[in-house]
């Protein structure tokens, strides 16, 4: 199915919105307030902006993915879960 044609609404949800929440497909959704937060709208840009790159990084290879899971103490250097997350 093409997304953005034939949208079928199940109550509050869509076909496309359930699709993504079983896929588990992150998506992109506009900063249009920053509500009660102390960050301007500039701020929460400039640290979506330095995230995104952080996480581009981190994942660049498998060796630096583990490098950082291993930094984080998600994952042991041999590539277990640490007992927090076992």
């Amino acid at each position: 199915m093409a997304f953005g044609t034939n949208i079928k609404y199940y109550g509050v949800y869509s076909e496309t919105e359930i699709y993504m929440a079983t896929k588990r497909t992150a998506r992109k959704r506009a900063a249009k307030t920053v509500g009660a937060s102390v960050l301007t709208k500039e701020d929460a840009d400039r640290f979506e902006k330095s995230a995104s790159a952080w996480g581009k990084k981190a994942a660049r290879t498998k060796k630096s993915a583990r490098e950082t899971l291993v930094s984080l103490g998600i994952v042991t250097p041999k590539g277990r879960l640490t007992k927090k997350y076992g």
